[in-house]
């Protein structure tokens, strides 16, 4: 009931306000008759009664401007006229007010920028339910000290069945397939998973069903689950597309679901699982029947309600220790599993550098802020006598600290509002360029965290810049101010003014040597030697139905004619070929390697990426062999 008394309150004050002030003038009158009565019954002339009871009252506007500081919505109301009489002062000076929004707005909108791509790809949880369960799960070669590799086929069947605080265990293989069938052939990113695999990960799909135990292996039927991407561009979102027949890689497979919009695969930049994968399919091995050595396998796991990612931890590190008393590939390799959060390994490698790059644009809002306050400041030196007149006529000092803190404030409000459209076009910008470890950057906009932020950081920079007009007021001589040439306030605003100055030239310094650093490393980034060259190379991918193409013989004979022909074409200096582009993010293919008549001790303890080649590779690419001979087609 007080509750609502006090707001009945706040609309009477706000919207009958000079029927409550006809009520509080009547009031004082009553009053004022009613002492004057008073103290003629006690002997004194009417005139001197009326004085005395004026006198005793204490002056008519001082008991008023007493009663309005009391009523409900008494600080609103002075806020807000606060705020019009800023509005009044920058429009009087609009060459001050663009230069101060303008300066702000910049400042603002790359922190609300740059914090977007903060929040999207650091903050914002994984999008899979209970996200915070997930964790991905590495091994570690110690003997060939080689750690973050995948796992083999046995090694996840052995974690699955082993594992009691992981409610499941799923793995997934990226590589590229053929789509044939309707429509033109096309390459598209395969993810070749355990059937558990999208049911751990949680996410219903928009139509039909995910896989279901049984749907991989040797003798399971072909299924295939597509992207919602895949479902309308070449199915034109046929909605009967679920029980159909599709042809990858030459094979009939049925389709069984379609997954909805917001779903993709995340895992860490350095898996070999990129994003963007259109068709899911189950593995067709026997996982624990394939060699113990052959590591290929991305593993992720979900928690156990209530497990944290340490007991895990602690039990992987058991299951490793018997695998390798177990089996001799994993004790000769020094086994080791290692369990990390999801989330926090995504975000592992970027996580330093958008710090870094959110705490430049912190600098730069700051540098701002101390520009906008200079220029407030010695615009307050030139209103020294207005501010000296308003105390003069009763006006406190926190009274004169918030109409100079409002005027900042709205400042700050005009350019975080267009902070925001600079922003939003920033965003767009780095949209644009979607840096491959930035998987999630589609993800980034104007979300409530980020309007939030916005709003956060123009109050914090309105008050900022507010700050040093305001201090300069309270200790400033206000009635020395009044007399001609008053110079009260001067040696007061010159402290502020230095320190302020100072403030920016360290700050801008600090940025100065951060952003030549940075482009130090840049310019040497572009100067570095990939080992090949890039300039005038064309490339493009070829994938061969296994069908089709069933041995190596056909497959070499398909290539080696085809390199033939291409290196036949006007132009063309050299064609080769690779089983891997360089610097692609096709699964890399991990093979031991020791000397020839080492003992078995020795082996599977040097571990190397290898590629595939055909004679012309090298000489395709600008390198040469700098020992020996290349490859020549009688090499096969």
């Amino acid at each position: 009931m007080r509750a609502a008394h006090r707001f009945l309150s706040l609309l009477r004050n706000l919207f009958r306000k000079e029927h409550l002030e006809r009520e509080l003038d009547e009031e004082l009158h009553c009053h004022l008759e009613m002492l004057a009565q008073e103290k003629v019954a006690a002997g004194l002339p009417p005139e001197e009664a009326r004085r005395e009871a004026r006198i005793e009252l204490g002056g008519v506007d001082q008991v008023k401007e007493a009663v309005r500081e009391v009523r409900v919505g008494t600080r609103l109301e002075t806020a807000w006229q606060d705020v019009r009489y800023a509005v009044r002062r920058l429009a009087g000076n609009p060459g001050f007010a663009a230069v101060s929004i303008l300066t702000l707005a910049l400042g603002i909108g790359a922190n609300s920028a740059i914090f977007s791509v903060l929040d999207a790809a650091l903050i914002a949880p994984l999008p899979y339910p209970d996200p915070g369960r997930l964790v991905v799960l590495w091994s570690e070669c110690r003997a060939a000290k080689q750690s973050r590799v995948p796992s083999s086929g046995p090694e996840l069947v052995e974690i699955r069945r082993r594992s009691r605080l992981l409610a499941d265990v799923a793995g997934i293989w990226v590589g590229r397939g053929s789509l044939t069938g309707e429509g033109d052939p096309e390459q598209i990113r395969v993810g070749q998973v355990t059937a558990n695999f999208l049911s751990l990960l949680g996410v219903a799909p928009q139509l039909g069903r995910t896989f279901a135990a049984g749907d991989d292996g040797p003798s399971a039927p072909r299924y295939v689950v597509v992207s919602v991407g895949l479902w309308r561009r070449r199915f034109g979102g046929d909605r009967g597309l679920v029980g159909r027949a599709v042809r990858l890689e030459g094979q009939v497979y049925t389709v069984v679901g379609v997954m909805p919009r917001s779903f993709d695969v995340i895992f860490p930049s350095d898996a070999s699982v990129p994003p963007g994968v259109e068709i899911w399919t189950p593995f067709r091995d026997d996982l624990a029947s394939l060699p113990r050595d052959l590591a290929y396998i991305r593993t992720i796991g979900r928690l156990r309600r209530g497990v944290t990612v340490r007991q895990a931890q602690a039990e992987l590190s058991g299951i490793a220790e018997s695998l390798r008393a177990e089996f001799r590939e994993y004790a000769v390799q020094g086994l080791e599993l290692e369990a990390a959060p999801l989330h926090r390994d995504v975000v592992r490698e970027v996580r330093p550098v958008l710090l870094a790059l959110f705490g430049g644009v912190g600098m730069v809002v700051l540098i701002a802020c101390a520009n906008v306050a200079n220029l407030l400041l010695a615009r307050s030196t030139r209103r020294e006598r207005e501010i000296g007149l308003r105390a003069a006529l009763g006006a406190s000092r926190l009274r004169i600290v918030g109409q100079l803190l409002t005027e900042s404030l709205v400042l700050a409000g005009l350019g975080g509002l267009i902070g925001l459209a600079i922003g939003w076009g920033g965003l767009k910008l780095l949209l644009g360029m979607r840096p491959a470890s930035l998987a999630r950057l589609h993800s980034a906009g104007l979300s409530p965290g980020v309007l939030a932020f916005t709003f956060g950081i123009s109050l914090l920079t309105g008050v900022l810049c507010g700050l040093a007009p305001a201090l300069a007021a309270l200790k400033g001589n206000l009635y020395a101010s009044l007399k001609e040439g008053g110079r009260g306030g001067a040696s007061v605003k010159a402290r502020p003014l230095r320190a302020l100055v100072l403030t920016e030239v360290a700050l801008g310094f600090v940025l100065l040597i951060g952003s030549g650093l940075l482009l130090r490393t840049f310019v040497k980034l572009l100067g570095a030697d990939p080992g090949f060259q890039f300039q005038g190379v064309l490339t493009f991918q070829v994938a061969l139905p296994e069908a089709c193409y069933s041995d190596d013989a056909s497959r070499q004979r398909l290539f080696l004619q085809l390199m033939e022909k291409v290196d036949s074409l006007p132009g063309v200096e050299a064609a080769g070929a690779v089983s891997h582009l360089p610097l692609d993010d096709y699964p890399n293919w991990y093979e031991y390697y020791w000397r020839d008549g080492a003992p078995a001790s020795e082996r599977n303890t040097l571990m190397a990426d290898h590629r595939a080649i055909l004679p012309g590779f090298f000489r395709s690419v600008g390198s040469a062999v700098t020992s020996g001979r290349d490859f020549t087609a009688f090499d096969d």
